[in-house]
């Protein structure tokens, strides 16, 4: 499918799909100087939204999906498909816990807007 029924079918702006193809992250086949995106490039475009919600950068998301394919080649050679495991896990365990750390800190500021905004009731209240 061409750019813009790719863009309307996943909701990415075709700017979006642009830059993407231009850093790497994306790279559609190219029929005559034209994209042409498959349905292997819509679920890797849902993987990017998945990764792109979790707060993860582009560059470790490009990261993550060339040792995605570097899995897929090395299966057969248990101690390299081992190791690029091994880096994904720290990957993820960092990204978890730097998840945690923002989980607590929106919670700290939710429970210190609630509490001016409760204040600021109580002084409506009052002066009405």
């Amino acid at each position: 499918m061409k750019i813009g029924t790719f863009a309307q079918r996943t909701g990415v702006p075709i700017d979006t799909l642009r830059y993407y193809d231009h850093i790497g992250l994306l790279s559609p086949k190219r029929t005559g100087g034209i994209r042409i995106y498959t349905e292997d490039d819509a679920k890797t475009m849902e993987s990017i939204q998945a990764l792109k919600s979790m707060q993860f950068t582009l560059d470790e998301i490009r990261e993550i999906m060339t040792l995605d394919q570097a899995i897929d080649q090395s299966l057969t050679d248990e101690s390299n498909c081992l190791e690029t495991m091994t880096v994904i896990a720290h990957m993820l365990d960092g990204k978890y816990q730097a998840l945690l750390k923002q989980e607590a800190a929106l919670k700290l500021a939710k429970k210190q807007i609630k509490h001016i905004q409760e204040k600021v009731h109580d002084a409506l209240e009052v002066s009405s």
